[in-house]
């Protein structure tokens, strides 16, 4: 999505490797393991890396057609979220919380909360590693699991994950939706303005979100209405249409536009068909 939207390739490597992939209690962990300067040198080794990757990669992993902004306001909800144009940053930080906090956050707070009483509660009573893994007549919990256990978990395991996946790479029709709305945004105005490039870029981001829409749908309603995939089907060909006359090497804009006042007619039948009152 961070490419799709123009963002800045280097910097969204940079913001996921720095930002998701590396926290203070890392940092912390490698140093009472191993050592503070060995630390120091991992942690000078991997800022160099990332930094000089996303130098690298920055310029020639733009996609044509597509301009990246000339700065990273995009990030400051994730690096910069209190600003010196905050007057409050007590209340906006408050504010930022409520506004991002759904069922997920809630369930993750009340579970961090719950691993962290239960390993002071074990601090208290003087139960470590040492001891829980030692064997049940020293009194530990050390068990030797048995192979169809191992097999019968790994198993669920992979399917649960397999569950959770399938509905995390399909969104939402609420965000799908949205998402539509850029890419539509992005495709058609580029189309009549005869951004070529830009266009064609757009066209299949719009396509891709158009079936995510209809397989997230159906996993969470358990149906999908035959006016629903019918309508889709009918916006799929006429962005297959317009695809292959943006790509003439002599592009009619008269034929564009007609195409592009098809494809809204259809797309506000096909929208409105997954709206909740209908």
């Amino acid at each position: 999505m961070m490419f799709q939207h123009g963002n800045s390739p280097g910097a969204a490597f940079a913001l996921l490797i720095l930002g998701t992939g590396l926290n203070l209690a890392t940092i912390v962990w490698f140093g009472s393991q191993f050592g503070w300067k060995p630390t120091l040198i991992w942690g000078t080794s991997l800022l160099t890396i990332v930094l000089s990757l996303s130098y690298v990669m920055n310029q020639p992993l733009i996609p044509p057609g597509i301009q990246p902004a000339g700065h990273t306001h995009a990030f400051d909800i994730y690096s910069n979220p209190l600003s010196d144009y905050h007057d409050n940053a007590w209340r906006t930080f408050w504010e930022t919380v409520e506004n991002n906090s759904g069922l997920a956050e809630t369930l993750s707070i009340v579970g961090i909360a719950l691993l962290g009483t239960f390993g002071l509660l074990l601090r208290i009573l003087g139960l470590d590693e040492s001891k829980l893994s030692a064997s049940p007549a020293a009194g530990g919990l050390d068990r030797v699991v048995p192979r169809s256990v191992m097999g019968t978990t790994m198993l669920s395991g992979l399917v649960a994950f397999s569950v959770v996946a399938c509905f995390a790479y399909y969104p939402s029709t609420e965000e799908c939706l949205a998402e539509i709305s850029i890419a539509r945004a992005e495709c058609l105005s580029a189309s009549m303005s005869g951004n070529t490039e830009h266009a064609l870029f757009w066209l299949p981001v719009w396509e891709d979100w158009s079936r995510k829409l209809e397989v997230g749908t159906f996993l969470r309603r358990g149906t999908l209405r035959r006016y629903q995939q019918m309508q889709g089907y009918l916006i799929r060909k006429k962005l297959e249409l317009l695809e292959h006359e943006l790509e003439h090497d002599e592009v009619h804009q008269d034929e564009v536009l007609d195409i592009v006042h098809e494809i809204l007619a259809t797309n506000r039948r096909w929208v409105a068909s997954f709206k909740p009152s209908n």
